[in-house]
């Protein structure tokens, strides 16, 4: 079911990125990047990234020279969003029409409701987005991203639930009866935004291993901790998490 924060998500992103394209104190932040861009609005930079609303035509070369530039920043981008929210979220605004479309392809599992799967995308992207190893992979971002959140997102679970294992009990996931029931992943993207800079790229990252339903013995092998160190980890991150929505509240 797709629930009234789900439902609202493309109109809160819409919002979040009017809200702060042209706020001075973002600005002044962006500017420390280091990005080497012109800019007077993150809306400036965005089109720096490779992002035409519509696209014209051009010659081959001058292409070119445009993939490589948007490359570049995206790679630059990419390097700052570890630690910088709003880094990651000029990242995730050029990603978002690929989003939206890999959303509306998958829309049919949703009983043709796109929003759904969007707000899965959107969660997935933003991890992605924090953890990306840019200096490794700086080439052709912008795709491999799109391509990376639909297939851990869509494929990689569907692959999972064929190849697993019995888990040992001692392992299971102790639950948290704090909580009454799971957050959607829509909602949990939501709030994961709205949290900004209270939690990590690794706290971010074992959040949503979590709720995609990843046992805490595999979450604590992802992160190359103990199970028990994953444990302590996952009960500070679900405090900053009922703090965030308390204040939100």
């Amino acid at each position: 079911m797709t629930t009234s924060t789900s439902r609202s998500l493309p109109a809160r992103l819409s919002r979040e990125w009017q809200a702060i394209a042209t706020r001075p104190t973002v600005l002044q932040r962006a500017a420390q990047w280091g990005l080497d861009v012109p800019f007077r609005s993150l809306e400036d930079l965005l089109l720096a990234t490779g992002y035409r609303p519509q696209q014209g035509a051009g010659d081959d070369a001058t292409a070119a020279r445009s993939t490589a530039s948007a490359d570049r920043v995206m790679a630059g981008l990419l390097r700052v969003a570890a630690t910088d929210a709003v880094a990651a979220r000029v990242v995730l605004q050029r990603l978002l029409p690929g989003l939206c479309a890999a959303a509306r392809r998958r829309s049919g599992r949703y009983r043709g409701d796109w929003v759904e799967p969007f707000g899965e995308l959107v969660s997935t992207a933003w991890t992605l987005i924090t953890t990306y190893p840019a200096d490794r992979n700086p080439r052709h971002v912008v795709a491999f991203l799109l391509r990376a959140a639909e297939h851990q997102t869509f494929i990689k679970p569907t692959r999972r639930r064929w190849q697993s294992e019995a888990t040992a009990p001692a392992l299971l996931d102790v639950v948290d009866h704090a909580v009454s029931k799971p957050l959607p992943l829509t909602e949990l993207a939501g709030v994961l935004a709205d949290a900004g800079g209270a939690l990590s790229s690794r706290d971010r990252r074992l959040v949503w291993l979590l709720a995609r339903g990843h046992s805490t013995a595999e979450v604590a092998a992802d992160l190359e901790v103990s199970v028990r160190t994953l444990a302590n980890h996952r009960d500070s991150v679900l405090h900053r998490l009922r703090a965030t929505v308390a204040a939100a509240a």
